[in-house]
């Protein structure tokens, strides 16, 4: 069983925040594609998946990412869709090279 180290981040977002955490085994192994954890809707944070963050003791990147208006950020004072939550997770990918 390897070590882990995680790294927790904002990235700007139309005038919000996006967060998300990047759980790195000390030793990737490669061909391993990282595992995106994405949580299951507004009302629902990330807490849940925590316990995936053990996948990166296999030599595989974990990676959390908090919805807008959801858990860790501030609540949305006006009406959410699915565009929006399609552009934020887009950016969390592009940022993050996948």
């Amino acid at each position: 069983m390897s070590n882990t180290s995680a790294l927790e981040g904002l990235i700007s977002f139309r005038g919000h925040q996006v967060w998300y955490r990047i759980v790195k085994p000390d030793r990737e192994y490669s061909g391993k594609l990282p595992l995106l954890c994405l949580h299951g809707d507004l009302g629902v944070p990330h807490d849940y998946l925590e316990p995936l963050e053990a996948i990166a003791t296999t030599g595989r990147q974990v990676i959390f990412y908090e919805q807008l208006g959801c858990g860790k950020l501030l609540r949305l004072q006006f009406a959410y869709n699915k565009d929006e939550y399609n552009f934020g997770y887009r950016l969390l990918c592009r940022l993050l090279a996948f």
